[in-house]
């Protein structure tokens, strides 16, 4: 009789893990016959009725106790958190597709993922080579996988190489001399690997030097090598103009050459690396930059992709629902940083660590602030879309839900709100607060969970913040009184000159002689993701303007043919934007992108999708520089309408010419500012004389509610003694003048008082 072998697979517990979770259940279907079950190509058969043939019933059965079977091995191999996904489903095939849909996303957010991952590996001294080859090799099957699904050409074999033998270290550089040297039709994954192995292990044993040790012991003059080296480059600029950038999708350079990714989200702390400060950073877009010093990456880009759930439903939730589904994608994420590999090493006990600050983005989750604590070290918070409300609420800032900063909730009209309104707006943000709250509970239990329970409360460690550092102009938001610990800088990805636009770009905005609108829609709304209706709207309006259209669009095919419009998948917005026959920018309401437009002084027709966007456009529209329309709303007259009424109308230009000479009259760099605070805090070890201590009492407190209380019920008691003392005297004085009434009609009664 055969034994049974019982195969051991780890439960899934990230996103991280879910490429090699998956192959070993399909590996596991296939031993058992089960695969048919779970993929749903053998669908659950009819209950059989009670006179049904033997063959049948015995069919039915069989197909349950499969079912049954792959379903107990999926539930088997998920820890607590991801089995709670799949306890509503009745089969095992809903539940490989509830946790496909969970872990793999869309198509094409999976595919843009992949294509990241693809062109940002690194090989690293820690891994040996034969294991980094295997884990690029699995991410470009991947890739040739979902590129097949959507109908797309696959990435050749020589992709593969080319990036391997780019992404290596010094030590193999004499290899890809060698290595560029083999005829094409020659060189195999394979081979490749046999070769790389090689080197390593003779790298390792040091028992012949680097120069002996090269791939097949070849002997190349100075002069060849020279040779060889100028093939190699040729081949990789080759490589690099049929591969796109996993960030802009741009073919001719890679990701840790992009000017897009440079110019972003790095100006901080390269300013603060510049200064000679060493920094360890986790980000979700690293630089990738192995000539910088002192300077360590932890990359959680993989975290981009939790957000695809939001994508797909931000058309149909509203204002409040988005904040709330925000806190549960924050909480998400969190966790995925937590269990990275590179950042335990850095907040373990043992890791001998030590910082002068911490720098956190001060989201929902708070469960990242105890970094403070663990590290004893000032923390101070860095926010690039304006202050929240929960922030407020910590830092005991007054909440006013009926003001039009309170962008995050309901967006309100200019003026003054009625009381419905107002009293709309106090449920609201109230009850927005105790939704976070539920996510504050969630971020003690992992505190406790990484750190013991003796750790402060996140809550606690959060109202000892140093400073905020507030990316956002005070220009363009609702002016409202802030904690003095609150700095507020802007402007820091303007470039003092704008940047070269590409030839063809540029003649075409040189012969727009009537002007040239700009199109873009930012990264969170994209030709994948944009209504088949709205998207039609602008075709038709666009087709009839006399005007050139530059449109930031991400697909291969636009749909339509427009003989006045130029599209892109990437654009140097500052250089378009700097272009004097430019007459206005259609876009999503992004900070940077009004910051660029307010800089260069073109006017603005708002779209807003998320977050902040609504209340960033509405305030420049009340400002006279901007027109505000709801996408999810957009017609074709509404759109047509407000194209020419800025176009028509020169007050438009007018005022942001005036809001542009206001942002740069400055009494100091307030980026440089911002710097300077940083190293404030860290040279005095932290500050508290800006703090408010009465982040330290309960809400109640904060806003003497408790005292208005005890008024209020002070004032509700003298009020029933009052009306009842009034009410003895109504009753004394009408039982008097009763009695007296009735001696009057009734001369001969006599009067008794009682």
């Amino acid at each position: 009789m055969a034994t049974e072998i019982k195969v051991q697979v780890d439960k899934l517990e990230s996103e991280a893990e879910w490429a090699r979770w998956k192959w070993q259940m399909s590996m596991l279907f296939e031993q058992y016959d089960l695969v048919s079950i779970v993929d749903g190509t053998r669908p659950c058969p009819p209950q059989p009725p009670t006179i049904a043939t033997a063959d049948v019933v015995k069919e039915f059965k069989a197909w349950k106790s499969n079912n049954g079977r792959a379903a107990n091995y999926i539930m088997s191999a998920l820890n607590k958190q991801n089995a709670e996904l799949v306890l509503s489903c009745t089969t095992a095939h809903e539940c490989w597709q509830k946790l496909c849909s969970r872990f793999e996303r869309s198509s094409t957010q999976r595919r843009d993922m992949l294509f990241q991952q693809f062109f940002k590996a690194e090989h690293n001294k820690i891994e040996d080579v034969a294991s980094y080859i295997a884990r690029i090799q699995k991410i470009f099957i991947d890739l040739n996988s979902e590129l097949q699904k959507q109908h797309r050409n696959t990435l050749d074999e020589s992709v593969l190489i080319g990036r391997i033998t780019s992404s290596l270290g010094t030590e193999y550089n004499e290899f890809q001399n060698v290595w560029e040297v083999i005829p094409e039709e020659h060189q195999t994954i394979n081979l490749l690997t046999e070769k790389l192995c090689a080197i390593e292990l003779r790298n390792r044993s040091t028992i012949v030097s680097q120069s002996e040790a090269v791939a097949f012991e070849a002997k190349s003059t100075a002069g060849k090598k020279n040779n060889d080296l100028q093939v190699r480059n040729k081949r990789i600029q080759a490589l690099k103009q049929k591969t796109k950038c996993a960030i802009c999708h741009v073919k001719g350079h890679w990701a840790k050459e992009c000017q897009q990714n440079k110019t972003s989200q790095h100006t901080s702390d390269g300013t603060l690396h510049k200064r000679g400060h060493e920094l360890v950073i986790v980000t979700t877009a690293p630089l990738k930059d192995p000539t910088l010093k002192n300077y360590t990456e932890i990359d959680v880009s993989y975290g981009f992709s939790i957000i695809t759930e939001y994508n797909d439903a931000k058309w149909k939730i509203s204002q409040m629902e988005s904040c709330r589904q925000v806190f549960t994608i924050t909480t998400e994420f969190m966790g995925t940083i937590w269990d990275n590999p590179e950042f335990k090493k850095i907040y373990r006990r043992d890791s001998g660590e030590k910082f002068d600050a911490i720098m956190i983005e001060p989201i929902s989750d708070l469960s990242l602030y105890s970094m403070a604590h663990r590290f004893n070290a000032p923390l101070i918070g860095l926010t690039p879309m304006g202050f929240h409300n929960f922030q407020r609420y910590i830092f005991a800032s007054p909440m006013l839900p009926s003001h039009p900063s309170n962008w995050e909730v309901n967006t309100l009209v200019e003026g003054y709100p009625s009381f419905w309104q107002r009293l709309q707006n106090f449920i609201d943000v109230w009850g927005y607060l105790y939704a976070w709250s539920h996510h504050v509970v969630m971020a003690r239990k992992r505190v406790e969970k990484y750190f013991g329970s003796d750790t402060p409360d996140p809550m606690d460690i959060a109202k000892n913040m140093s400073i905020v550092l507030v990316n956002e102009n005070p220009l363009f938001a609702y002016a409202r009184p802030e904690q003095p610990n609150v700095i507020y800088f802007s402007g820091s990805q303007i470039q003092k000159t704008p940047p070269t636009l590409p030839k063809d770009l540029r003649r075409f905005l040189d012969d727009a002689t009537k002007g040239f609108i700009y199109v873009s829609l930012g990264t969170t709304v994209s030709c994948h993701n944009l209504p088949t209706e709205i998207m039609g709207n602008f075709i038709e309006v666009f087709s009839k303007l006399p005007f050139k259209i530059v449109w930031k669009y991400e697909c291969d095919e636009f749909p339509g043919k427009l003989d006045n419009i130029f599209i892109s998948k990437w654009f140097p917005q500052q250089g378009i934007l700097a272009h004097p026959n430019i007459r206005l920018f259609i876009y999503q309401g992004g900070l940077h992108s009004t910051e660029e437009a307010v800089h260069y002084a073109v006017p603005l027709l708002g779209l807003p999708i998320m977050f902040e966007q609504a209340s960033r456009i509405q305030r420049l529209a009340s400002l006279g520089a901007a027109i505000f329309l709801k996408l999810n709303e957009l017609s074709k007259e509404r759109l047509n309408t407000a194209i020419h009424q800025i176009l028509n109308d020169k007050s438009y230009k007018e005022r942001m010419a005036y809001l542009s000479k206001l942002s740069k009259d400055q009494p100091y760099d307030s980026f440089e500012n911002a710097i300077w605070w940083i190293e404030y805090v860290m040279r005095h070890k932290g500050i508290s004389h800006l703090r408010f201590s009465e982040s330290d009492k309960p809400w109640y407190q904060r806003y003497d509610m408790d005292i208005i209380g005890f008024l209020a019920v002070i004032a509700f008691i003298m009020s029933l003694i009052f009306l009842y003392t009034l009410f003895r005297i109504l009753r004394f004085c009408y039982g008097y003048y009763h009695l007296l009434y009735k001696n009057v009609q009734y001369p001969n009664t006599k009067l008794k008082m009682q």
